[in-house]
């Protein structure tokens, strides 16, 4: 029958038309934002608007076509076998791509559909139309059956074998173009929302990862709460400072202050009189260190606030309120309290912008970790100042440590084609040593190290700073490269450095799909790199300035790459590790590590650690380190 006349194969090829264009919008959303380079789903609109191009060239103009519309089958087959292939290669949860070689014939097979297909009924046009297809019809079949035994769930597994078995009927029956149709806008619908819940899931995670809260008010909950005196040393103005100024550059905020209750004597009595005042103020709000009407706005808010640690924005909605803000002279602040074991040590406040309408999710959780680490510091330095000989230091001191080492990866991540393990031994009990690993989508990763100049707790405070801004700038561009991450870290973090502290640091990013390791250096040690073609340990230097040493002019920072095989190792390391010395005061050196490197390379990552950390102690004997040491290992697989 003539299908120009026929109603029926109208209505069903509207309805196919109307199928591809179904998970469009799910694409669109996975594509928007963070996911604009998840390639499969840009194939997947490419391929669904091809489709529904041939349908509609069937309806209007198929008649007319001559040889081009004897192919309309084939073509749509084809373009039904690259969405399934496309489908596979998107799912970031397949088995097989913890092996590189597999995943690289997956994807011959894959591509090898498209030529193949095309050549063959191009050459041979004398033959029937789904035997010219049979070569891309077994690649498709090989490949499927890769898929679908590695497809994440036992669901997804029986729709994809439905797919196939349907696409590959309809070269011969046209009337199962339908179902198959009904399927793949199904998987690909599934597969974009999959997509758009798991880049959230891995950006909560980050967030919550990034301030750790708990941990921190764990700590607190041990410690001794700070009593605050004017004229005391331990007054921490310089950290709070560094804090404030740190927040309202996260933030965007134009003014900010940080209120702390101050116990004062009473002259012939006796007593001591505790009052709020303004300690650190910048910004539009420098003018409460000198106002006693700031103070008692600020009080009236410590009062209306809840006893928790959360952050709120404030509006002149109470009268309480309104009185506060006229009193810091401020048309809207965000606060949030500073209390320890229930009991109130101040408040801080954010001014926003003119230009801005509120403070986001995003500023209240920056707003939360400075009041936090305010708290964390205000105690610490009254434990350190007061109970010096006292043998509970040690304790708050380890319970530091131990929370600092927490703040470390616990796990090593999975990632396709790298295997991977990490150590940091600080020299006292809190350290300046730095290493984080971040998955990103698409099978990539970001590693970072660093070394602050300095140890103990300043070092720490530091590292900790560090942490969170690398945490929150890969949250907020997972996308981008190496060379940007470390110059938006060194722009925020060199005003709050004073002028002797610097930080060494080092920002890798590794892409399972290309096996490619991207790096940019800031004055970092070498990478240590052993070739598995060639048997050879490679130094290659970092470069770059150190973090700090850049005030105002901030230079590029550089970018390069290395293309990695099948059993190279990558070592990095921090120079508390080359400098440690042995009892004749000779430090043990790079030749050293690298041979001790070279003595465990075919071990596996831990085991490659754990044996140069067993050769460096040797060399040491008992002598104590004087730094920090850090050593992080990849290997490719």
């Amino acid at each position: 029958m003539n299908r120009a006349i026929d109603p029926a194969f109208d209505l069903i090829e509207t309805f196919n038309i109307v199928l591809w264009f179904l998970p469009l919008p799910f694409l669109g959303l996975a594509l928007s934002d963070r996911g604009r380079r998840w390639w499969p789903g840009w194939t997947m609109v490419a391929t669904m608007f091809l489709l529904v191009a041939l349908e509609v060239t069937e309806q209007v103009a198929g008649k007319w076509l001559g040889e081009i519309g004897r192919l309309h089958n084939v073509l749509r087959f084809l373009g039904g076998a690259v969405l399934l292939v496309v489908l596979s290669e998107g799912s970031s949860r397949t088995g097989w791509g913890t092996h590189g070689t597999k995943v690289q014939i997956r994807r011959f097979l894959g591509i090898s559909l498209v030529p193949a297909g095309v050549l063959t009924a191009l050459l041979l046009n004398r033959v029937p139309l789904p035997l010219a297809c049979l070569p891309a019809w077994t690649s498709l079949c090989v490949f499927e059956v890769f898929a679908i035994l590695t497809a994440p769930v036992l669901w997804v597994r029986w729709m994809r074998i439905g797919a196939a078995i349907l696409l590959s009927l309809a070269l011969f029956r046209e009337h199962f173009w339908l179902p198959f149709s009904v399927l793949a806008t199904l998987l690909t619908a599934t597969q974009a929302l999959s997509h758009i819940r798991q880049d959230n899931r891995l950006r909560l995670l980050r967030a919550r990862e990034a301030l750790q809260p708990k941990a921190i008010q764990d700590l607190l909950a041990q410690t001794t709460g700070s009593r605050l005196v004017r004229d005391d040393e331990s007054l921490p103005v310089d950290r709070l400072e560094a804090l404030l100024g740190f927040a309202m550059q996260s933030t965007g905020s134009v003014g900010g202050a940080i209120f702390l209750y101050i116990e004062t004597p009473v002259s012939g009595v006796g007593t001591l009189s505790r009052k709020l005042e303004c300690v650190v103020a910048k910004g539009s709000l420098r003018d409460c260190l000198q106002s006693t009407e700031a103070s008692l706005g600020a009080q009236a808010l410590v009062s209306f606030l809840p006893s928790t640690m959360s952050s709120k924005v404030l509006l002149a909605s109470e009268p309480t309120i309104a009185y506060a803000l006229s009193a810091l002279k401020a048309p809207k602040l965000a606060a949030a309290p500073l209390r320890s074991q229930g009991r109130p040590l101040g408040l801080v406040v954010l001014s926003p912008s003119s230009s801005r309408d509120d403070f986001g999710a995003s500023d209240l959780h920056i707003l939360d970790f400075l009041s936090q680490q305010a708290v964390f510091s205000l105690n610490y330095e009254a434990v350190y100042h007061k109970l010096m000989e006292d043998s509970r230091l040690a304790r708050e001191f380890e319970i530091a440590a131990r929370i600092q080492m927490g703040l470390l990866p616990r796990e090593m991540p999975k990632v396709p084609g790298l295997t991977l393990s990490a150590k940091v031994i600080p020299a006292r009990e809190v350290g300046g040593d730095y290493y984080d690993l971040l998955p990103l989508p698409d099978d990539r990763l970001a590693v970072v190290i660093g070394d602050v100049s300095g140890k103990g707790l300043p070092a720490g405070m530091i590292m900790l700073i560090v942490r969170t801004t690398i945490h929150l700038l890969v949250d907020a561009d997972p996308q981008g490269n190496p060379a940007h991450l470390l110059r938006t870290l060194e722009e925020k973090l060199a005003p709050q450095l004073d002028a002797l502290t610097f930080m060494t640091f080092l920002a890798l990013r590794w892409s399972a799909r290309d096996r490619i390791l991207t790096w940019s250096g800031a004055g970092h040690e070498h990478i240590l790199w052993r070739s598995a073609l060639d048997g050879k340990i490679h130094r290659i230097k970092t470069g770059g300035l150190a973090l700090g040493l850049q005030r105002d002019h901030f230079l590029p920072r550089e970018e390069r790459k290395l293309m990695l095989t099948e059993g190279d190792v990558i070592l990095l390391y921090t120079d508390g590790v080359i400098e440690c010395r042995g009892p004749d005061g000779t430090g043990w050196g790079l030749s050293r590590l690298e041979e001790s490197m070279e003595r465990h390379h075919h071990c596996t990552p831990e085991e490659l650690l754990e044996g140069i950390l067993s050769d460096l102690d040797r060399f040491r004997q008992n002598i104590l380190p004087s730094d920090d040491r850090t050593l992080l290992v990849m290997k490719a697989s």
